[in-house]
C-alpha cells in the first residue's frame, strides 16, 4: 500500500464516490477503488524524484 493521507473532506468525498459507483453496478466501486490506488501508487513513487529534480536544483 502506498503511503498517502486524505484531507478529511476529500476522504469523505472519495468514499462517497466509491459508494456511488458501487450503487450503479455491483463491483464498479471496487474497480474504481483499485484503479485509484494504482494511480496513487504511481504518483507517490515519482514524488521523491520530483522533489529532487525541482526543489533541490
Amino acid at each position: 500500500m502506498t503511503d498517502y493521507q486524505f484531507h478529511p473532506e476529500a476522504e469523505t468525498e472519495h468514499l462517497d464516490t466509491v459508494a456511488y459507483y458501487e450503487s450503479q453496478q455491483r463491483g464498479l466501486g471496487s474497480l474504481y477503488l483499485s484503479e485509484f490506488e494504482d494511480v496513487m501508487e504511481q504518483v507517490c513513487s515519482i514524488l521523491p524524484d520530483w522533489h529532487r529534480i525541482f526543489i533541490n536544483q
